[in-house]
């Protein structure tokens, strides 16, 4: 039997849980989207979505996320 490989946890600050709290509330979302050829992120802002042009893979995917936010937050607030 195959052992699964552990994913290191990512722990967001206050400050990105915050920042993805207020984006949300503002009808701001960042997406992962699985394809083929790994996970790209979706992120639906004022009407528009745009892909990113960066695959993630599972260990990167959450601080990407948490940082995505931060920036929308600090750009719209």
């Amino acid at each position: 039997m195959a052992k699964r490989k552990k994913i290191k946890q990512y722990v967001p600050t206050d400050a990105q849980t915050n920042a993805r709290v207020w984006c949300i509330k503002n009808n701001i979302k960042v997406i992962p989207e699985p394809r083929r050829n790994g996970i790209f992120l979706i992120v639906e802002a004022l009407g528009e979505h745009k892909v990113s042009p960066v695959c993630y893979t599972n260990e990167t995917l959450t601080g990407k996320i948490y940082e995505i936010y931060e920036y929308l937050y600090k750009k719209y607030f």
